[in-house]
């Protein structure tokens, strides 16, 4: 078997690989897709996402050769703390056990967070200095502004289709925290179906964590989706996004099942704390 690298569209020609057999057959290829993430990811702001597909005899040597890869990618980023990662279905032990003898943690995941919704008051009061408003981002100036922080923020990558889809969902809206400076938090939701709601995205401002801003937002989405007569809501979140976890987690969302698995190795950068 043979593996080398291979032009990918836009990624780098060092970041792509292909396996080959003797008669120059492909048998699967790895892609490394770096990405800095310090705003959602800050103790390990930058990722190395490793995408392997192919046969099964040809995995353990394609993630080798990623993770190498990886690895000098890392640790070029001076000062910063990195991850290698990879996504491993549920259901595969098979590959986990593959991906744990390369060295991969299972320690992060895409989990589905849950909650019934239920009537009551707020416990969480408009933080003081924030003024609420709430629309459907049918404004061409509040559309563009949002693009832009979608991108930045949550490193989507084609921001503009993502918008148009979730405009279009049942029940959406989009739940908005300002103060004189700017934005401070902002929350978006849609109905699944007629009985469970998603809170789709949800951001607080780094000046504003740990102030009531998270807090009132979710409330805000519980009581519309009361309004809604939606019996239950969601949100998919990353479990190593430990603010996010924590933010569902005291709005009444517990876990209730594991979407994909994320496993990794983390690479501590000289000079940079670990967490």
């Amino acid at each position: 078997m043979i593996i080398q690298n291979v032009t990918s569209g836009k990624t780098p020609l060092e970041n792509s690989f292909v396996a080959l057999d003797r008669q120059a057959n492909s048998l699967g290829r790895c892609d490394v897709e770096p990405l800095m993430n310090e705003h959602l990811m800050p103790g390990r702001p930058y990722e190395l996402k490793l995408s392997v597909q192919g046969r099964p005899e040809a995995r353990l040597q394609l993630y080798a050769a990623g993770i190498a890869r990886a690895m000098a990618l890392a640790r070029a980023q001076s000062g910063v703390n990195a991850r290698i990662y990879t996504e491993c279905p549920v259901q595969n032990g098979a590959l986990m056990e593959q991906l744990r003898s390369l060295g991969f943690i299972d320690d992060d995941a895409r989990i589905r967070m849950r909650r019934r919704i239920v009537p009551g008051s707020s416990t969480a009061p408009l933080p003081a200095g924030c003024t609420f408003v709430n629309d459907r981002l049918g404004d061409p100036v509040e559309r563009a502004f949002f693009l832009k922080r979608a991108e930045k923020l949550f490193k989507l990558p084609e921001p503009e289709a993502w918008l148009d889809a979730a405009v279009q969902r049942p029940c959406f809206r989009r739940f908005l925290l300002t103060t004189r400076d700017g934005l401070a938090g902002e929350l978006l939701c849609w109905a699944r179906t007629q009985q469970t709601g998603v809170i789709g995205l949800a951001y607080t401002t780094p000046a504003w964590r740990r102030r009531g801003v998270g807090g009132y937002l979710m409330e805000v989405a519980r009581d519309y989706f009361y309004q809604s007569r939606i019996a239950e809501a969601i949100c998919d979140v990353r479990w190593q996004m430990s603010d996010a976890v924590n933010l569902a987690a005291r709005a009444g969302y517990r876990r209730s099942e594991t979407l994909m698995r994320l496993p990794g190795i983390n690479v501590d950068a000289l000079g940079a704390e670990k967490r």
